[in-house]
């Protein structure tokens, strides 16, 4: 998949991570989306949904399974992303791993 992961200030197109689509389940895909307002601080139209893509850097090791056969990172049944890494833009915004757990926040929020 070519593009950007979805996650502001994620510069992991320079490392040329895997990034994955919304999943199909509602319940998933719900998620999905409310991590990434979370992170990003900022809402998103749900036609825009259809263009959200995360990359394998903010979910935990335990959200993959084995390896598919071209080589690429498979992600379990119910993986979600809690992980936002931020990078350096600035000497005030440098790198520190945080790890979001609290994804019950509604997205109108």
């Amino acid at each position: 998949m070519s593009g950007m992961c979805s996650v502001l200030r994620c510069d992991s197109s320079r490392r040329s991570a895997q990034r994955f689509k919304l999943p199909e389940d509602a319940e998933k895909r719900l998620e999905w989306v409310q991590f990434v307002l979370e992170v990003n601080g900022q809402r998103l139209k749900e036609s825009c949904w259809t263009e959200i893509s995360i990359c394998t850097e903010h979910f935990t090791e335990d959200c993959f399974g084995n390896t598919g056969p071209t080589g690429t990172a498979q992600l379990k049944p119910g993986a979600v992303p809690s992980l936002f890494i931020k990078t350096c833009d600035s000497p005030s915004f440098c790198a520190e791993e945080s790890i979001l757990s609290n994804h019950t926040s509604p997205i109108g929020k």
